[in-house]
């Protein structure tokens, strides 16, 4: 793709696309946004276009939010003053460009255009997880009167961003248990010097915890939360199945609360690697 000469439309999303969007337009991309009134805190250089086919039409490249949508049928637009469904979306999307967009699933299957996930990226998944680490700190710090440095801290789940977390809360002292399913994790988990727990011992465990951290995407794991709200622990939700209450903080999407210009440039630099670079998505 010659850059002088590709269209860039960004739709949707909150203010991570509106840096990325920016970070096009600086690079001499012509690049318009829409569907996103997110406030940014820097000079624009992209446009506004005023409707979804003036966006569209003649694009070459299509860049749509992470997680593209919460419902399976709509954008994720949560700056937008009304719902963007993807049956509108497609229509005007030119059967030649590419549609880059962050956990697509089968959205788009059968579409002519090409589609690139981002979100399958594991530099930018791992980039991202460290963000969310970030911003999950700055919610124990700033809701809670205890201290992380001398909590007692329970993450639920050790993927990225559990393991990123673990690391982070021991770097500031903390005592770290991990629950996990898989007891592979377990020799992982305990050379790292973190405690493992299996979660039949949540009960047991959660009595005296301070904060409790989910990264599990399962409803389930809500069912023992119930264990550490008797001990008024801060709970942060990261995973999206429980609504906050009482002492639940639903705390999804924290690159674009915590970090939004970090976390748009992330998803500048790794759709242009992508593209223009001619290196492949990594697996």
């Amino acid at each position: 793709m010659n850059i002088n000469e590709s269209k860039i439309a960004v739709i949707g999303g909150d203010s991570r696309m509106l840096y990325a969007a920016n970070c096009f337009a600086l690079a001499g991309y012509e690049c318009a946004v829409y569907a996103n009134n997110a406030v940014f805190a820097e000079n624009a250089e992209y446009t506004k276009a005023m409707t979804l086919s003036d966006a569209l039409t003649k694009s070459d490249i299509v860049i749509l939010p992470i997680p593209l949508s919460r419902d399976g049928y709509s954008l994720n637009a949560p700056f937008c003053d009304h719902r963007l469904f993807f049956r509108d979306i497609i229509k005007f999307i030119p059967d030649t460009a590419t549609v880059c967009a962050g956990l697509t699933g089968e959205i788009f299957e059968g579409c002519d255009f090409s589609v690139l996930d981002y979100g399958s990226d594991e530099y930018f998944c791992r980039q991202n997880a460290r963000y969310t680490v970030e911003g999950a700190l700055s919610i124990a710090a700033d809701k809670s009167h205890v201290a992380i440095c001398s909590s007692k801290c329970c993450i639920f789940g050790f993927g990225r961003i559990g393991k990123y977390l673990a690391k982070a809360l021991d770097a500031l002292g903390a005592e770290v248990v991990v629950f996990a399913r898989s007891e592979k994790d377990r020799a992982f988990i305990e050379y790292c010097g973190y405690d493992y727990e299996p979660y039949t011992n949540t009960e047991k465990v959660l009595c005296d915890c301070d904060f409790l951290f989910n990264t599990v995407p399962d409803k389930q794991i809500c069912e023992h939360f119930r264990y550490a709200k008797r001990q008024s622990a801060l709970i942060i939700e990261l995973a999206g199945v429980s609504k906050s209450h009482e002492n639940i903080i639903n705390a999804p999407s924290l690159p674009a609360l915590y970090s939004p210009k970090s976390a748009g440039t992330l998803i500048y630099r790794t759709v242009k690697r992508c593209l223009f670079d001619k290196e492949q998505v990594e697996r």
